[in-house]
């Protein structure tokens, strides 16, 4: 029996995903990833604690760890399409050898930031030479040599740190969903999913930097206290000691807890950016419906529409 409760809430579940997809600024994405995070806490987060003891087996256990992370994405998405999937069916998407994408995807991904970065600090490094070289000439005789290098030099280093977090930010931004893409689409080359996350994010940069700046203000307080302290604990503990070990051991399983806390909401989030990507890149059909409690009253519904 369906209680009023129950009802209530799925009222709110229809109105708030109704919201977040007519009206999809980076404000309502995140709202209605947090609401997908607290709809199923207790499924992400076993999967996210399973996810992390993976991690510790090398190689296999980090493959394991990625198809886990992933599977949360998929899930959330086709919950948010009014079509939640079962778990042992979703599992087929990232078990045996199609976990080895995920971790062929991390190495890819990898490989273009540490490429990115080179390129971004090559390009701040011409920058600010030819900065400082144009500044020196009019501070150096306005302020003198002293004070006129301190100001060319805060400016410069202001420079370079601005080009390197805005290109870092953008090139973020450009490949933040390539996990979620080749787990919902089911590619089988893994820089399939980088080159649609790149072509899906094409013109929403700013939106999707708002969106991930957003989400890391809300695990902050999370991180800072299961994670930042704890991880400083071992430094005001002397070494050689048995205290020394316990705090390091203490630090290393708050981390732990902070990644399995938190990582089920990012992967939550980047299921709700894919679907609001999808719709305004490739006009994905979006069809609102009132649904009933008993899915009996709906015997045809479509599948290709996002439902609410």
């Amino acid at each position: 029996m369906v209680t009023e409760a129950q009802t209530l809430a799925t009222i709110q579940q229809r109105d708030a995903l109704r919201q977040v997809l007519l009206f999809p600024t980076p404000g309502n994405l995140v709202n209605v990833g947090v609401e997908l995070y607290r709809q199923d806490f207790k499924t992400y987060v076993k999967l996210a604690a399973s996810a992390y003891l993976w991690i510790l087996v090398p190689v296999y256990g980090w493959a394991k760890f990625l198809a886990l992370s992933a599977l949360i994405s998929r899930l959330a998405y086709w919950r948010l399409l009014g079509q939640p999937e079962d778990l042992a069916h979703s599992r087929t998407s990232v078990s045996g050898g199609k976990m080895w994408r995920f971790l062929t995807l991390a190495f890819l991904v990898g490989f273009l930031y540490l490429a990115g970065y080179m390129v971004l600090a090559i390009g701040a490094i011409i920058v600010t030479v030819a900065l400082g070289f144009a500044l020196v000439t009019v501070a150096v005789p306005t302020f003198g040599e002293n004070i006129g290098a301190v100001i060319v030099g805060g400016i410069v280093a202001i420079v370079a740190m601005g080009v390197l977090a805005i290109g870092l930010l953008w090139l973020g931004a450009r490949l933040s969903i390539p996990d979620t893409v080749l787990v919902i689409e089911g590619h089988q080359a893994a820089d399939r999913g980088i080159g649609r996350s790149w072509n899906l994010s094409q013109g929403n940069v700013i939106r999707l930097t708002v969106v991930i700046s957003t989400t890391f203000t809300i695990v902050l307080p999370v991180l800072m206290f299961t994670n930042y302290l704890p991880s400083i604990l071992p430094i005001f503990v002397a070494e050689n000691t048995s205290l020394y070990v316990i705090a390091n051991i203490g630090s290393f399983a708050f981390s732990i807890l902070s990644g399995i806390l938190t990582l089920p909401l990012w992967q939550c989030i980047k299921a709700v950016v894919y679907c609001d990507l999808r719709m305004r890149r490739e006009g994905v059909d979006l069809t609102l419906r009132d649904h009933e409690l008993n899915p009996a009253d709906h015997p045809e519904e479509p599948t290709d529409a996002i439902i609410i």
